[in-house]
């Protein structure tokens, strides 16, 4: 048991023949340890420092029967923040609503940083992550490194697995798979069959699932960036087949995070028809639409899925954002994005690409010339 000092208690004390009542007093206590009983003291006075005595004045903590996760994709927002190196501004400023939920885990689906290969292109993500205080989780996105090493990997794991007692959870590195990296993540998923849990969670930055279910294969073009021309179609049904084989007779559930620019939509969620495999994606682009998502992962194995808004756009049910809806409202979206003839030579005349092309053709063009001159003069001489 311990002893816990609250300078707001209210004692009832007995003076003579009557007796003094104080009204009810609600008292707010942060981060006490679970499974101990708390005791109050009187504070001042002439007992100071007295046990007050009876069941009214002590309590007992409790281990939660639940844990809070959070997640989400593209943290650094829109696409055109080409040089920023911190984490898109309405996760910022939905910061103290995160630390609000306790959450026991935050996880980055990829993406964090608009390039990885900046220097100090991580600070602002690792700042972000310390004032979580929670565990922090990255699964890298293809913004985050560069890959073509496949023994190294510039930030975050190539994979890793861990599990409690009913779930086991997966955080592939869609990036490392897609490079070489398949054979080693699918064979360590396989020794993991032993372990029989009721839920199997996936985390990954690429919809890798939408490749291997062919109910879902058009949420590979609804992404952000298609996965289909990185990786071989043998090597998404090895890894696949790794997955499913692990989870058995239970349930899946995969969060993916490459989805929320203006071209795609920040929240997807659906189920395959025999309601075992269940696919969900999250990501940001700097909008009022910004949304991760909360899972609350109860104790006998049952999950709730639900959006954790960023933005004011106020939210139907997670169910209402499934792939019938994608169809219609993606291709929306992507109309809309449509440049005109205009809009084209406006953004050709201020690309720095376009104007390095122009001189380095000069340039070219000069000194073929001079060649040219130099050859003819030659010649007469």
């Amino acid at each position: 048991m311990v002893l816990q000092r609250f300078h707001f208690v209210m004692v009832l004390m007995a003076i003579g023949l009557g007796t003094i009542s104080c009204p009810m007093q609600t008292i707010a206590s942060e981060k006490q340890i679970p499974n101990l009983t708390y005791l109050q003291e009187v504070p001042s006075g002439p007992i100071a420092g007295t046990e007050i005595d009876g069941s009214a004045f002590q309590f007992l903590t409790f281990t939660p029967s639940w844990e809070t996760v959070i997640v989400g994709g593209h943290w650094y927002g829109a696409h055109g923040n080409h040089s920023s190196i911190y984490p898109a501004a309405s996760i910022w400023a939905h910061l103290p609503q995160i630390k609000a939920e306790s959450p026991n885990m935050v996880v980055a689906l990829g993406d964090v940083v608009r390039d990885g290969q900046q220097p100090n292109a991580f600070d602002g993500f690792q700042e972000l992550s310390r004032q979580l205080e929670c565990a922090v989780k990255l699964v890298n996105g293809n913004h985050d490194g560069d890959y073509e090493d496949t023994d190294h990997v510039p930030y975050g794991d190539i994979i890793d697995v861990k599990s409690d007692a009913k779930n086991l959870y997966l955080f592939l590195n869609t990036e490392w798979i897609s490079k070489g990296g398949c054979k080693f993540s699918a064979d360590l998923i396989r020794e993991q069959k032993a372990l029989d849990k009721q839920n199997v969670i996936v985390f990954s930055h690429h919809l890798l699932w939408a490749l291997a279910e062919p109910d879902f294969a058009e949420m590979d073009d609804f992404a952000n960036a298609s996965y289909a021309p990185q990786i071989a179609a043998d090597s998404v049904k090895y890894l696949y087949d790794a997955i499913l084989d692990v989870v058995g007779e239970g349930q899946m559930h995969w969060y993916s995070g490459d989805v929320g620019t203006e071209w795609s939509f920040p929240i997807f969620a659906d189920s395959s028809k025999d309601g075992k495999r269940h696919f969900y994606a999250a990501g940001v682009s700097d909008s009022p639409e910004d949304a991760f998502l909360k899972l609350v992962i109860h104790s006998d194995g049952n999950i709730e899925t639900s959006i954790f808004p960023l933005g004011t756009k106020e939210w139907g049910p997670l169910s209402e954002y499934n792939l019938e809806f994608w169809r219609k409202e993606v291709p929306k979206r992507r109309a809309a994005q449509e440049l005109t003839f205009m809009q084209k030579i406006s953004n050709t005349l201020y690309s720095k690409k376009f104007w390095a092309g122009v001189l380095l053709g000069a340039l070219a063009m000069g000194l073929f010339g001079l060649m040219r001159f130099w050859w003819k003069k030659r010649k007469l001489a």
